[in-house]
């Protein structure tokens, strides 16, 4: 493996790498316009939470047409990133106390809705350029830890598993006489991971800047002629308000 494919602008994770900086960017200018030794946010209770989103890298392979007669053609999609919003409803408790330092443990569920924009289909030597969107919803279960705590920042990592839908819009113009590419929408598992980084503002309230990672299932169109896309891989980053009540 060549690691300095890590550091190419062409590969997803350097995209996320540069999300980490932005949020980085932002987090720095807050220590600017508040206070240094603002109020720490609540320790415990319930919260909900609001954030935008910029999906920066979307992947996902397909679609596999199955022709019948065990013919079997592959195709490939290409995707690019568009924009997403969350919302979450939670409750934070404190789950050990060693030393004098409290750590602390996020339960919540969070709602997400938004896009991918889909470019193009190539199948066999025939290549379609689309320029649509595919339509993302997800409901996912998370837990969320604390890693660090101090008078400037806290920062957390969550996962969780969920229940996701997908729907792909109407291509069948794509692939001439086969009508292989209908509007389709697919559920199931689905993936969440993420890093978030905290400014409190007020006792009930902070600010926080995210990187994430999700999986959502990709969707199959059954029929006299099938099509199947393997499950979407999202990395992106939120920015977002926390608010204790």
């Amino acid at each position: 493996m060549n690691i300095n494919h890590f550091f190419t602008a062409s590969n997803p994770w350097y995209k996320l790498k540069k999300g980490f900086y932005v949020i980085a960017a932002v987090i720095s200018l807050l220590f600017v316009f508040h206070d240094l030794k603002a109020e720490k946010t609540r320790q415990e209770g319930w919260y909900v939470t609001g954030s935008a989103m910029r999906i920066t890298n979307a992947t996902g392979s397909g679609p596999r047409l199955d022709l019948g007669a065990s013919v079997l053609v592959e195709g490939t999609s290409l995707y690019t990133g568009n924009f997403a919003g969350t919302v979450a409803l939670g409750h934070q408790f404190t789950l050990v106390s060693e030393e004098c330092i409290d750590r602390h443990l996020r339960l919540e569920l969070e709602l997400l809705s938004g896009t991918i924009r889909r470019k193009s289909v190539d199948i066999g030597a025939l290549r379609t350029t689309l320029d649509d969107n595919v339509q993302l919803r997800a409901l996912f279960c998370n837990g969320v830890i604390e890693l660090c705590d101090n008078a400037h920042f806290r920062s957390w990592f969550g996962a969780g598993l969920g229940y996701g839908k997908t729907s792909f819009p109407d291509a069948s113009y794509a692939t001439q006489g086969c009508a292989c590419l209908d509007a389709v929408t697919s559920d199931g598992l689905s993936v969440r991971m993420k890093l978030l980084v905290e400014k409190p503002v007020s006792t009930n309230v902070a600010l926080f800047g995210e990187a994430g990672y999700m999986k959502l299932p990709g969707s199959p169109i059954e029929g006299l002629s099938s099509a199947y896309y393997d499950d979407l891989t999202l990395l992106s980053i939120s920015f977002g308000i926390r608010s204790y009540f």
